[in-house]
């Protein structure tokens, strides 16, 4: 049982991890500035720092906002994180 909460745990970290990466991919290719990030979502700099270095979870309202103002959708945001993971796993 350990075992799989070790595992579960590095995929969590791993989820996290691609979606920093998305973020600050996406943040650039806008850019973007992160408090021009805030100042469009209503986020808090705080939030969006550790949503990129991947030490907090995205949660549906975030992805939401962020996604419109990184000019995105929600759904290819997340296939490109899903990608990454894949590509990882690869």
């Amino acid at each position: 049982m350990f075992q799989m909460d070790t595992q579960r745990e590095l995929s969590v970290d791993a989820v996290r991890a691609a979606i920093g990466t998305e973020l600050r991919v996406l943040r650039a290719r806008q850019d973007l500035s992160r408090e021009q990030v805030v100042e469009a979502t209503g986020i808090s700099l705080s939030a969006i720092r550790r949503l990129e270095k991947g030490l907090r979870d995205l949660d549906i309202p975030q992805l939401i906002a962020l996604a419109d103002v990184l000019q995105t959708t929600p759904a290819a945001f997340m296939e490109a994180v899903q990608n990454a993971l894949t590509r990882a796993g690869e």
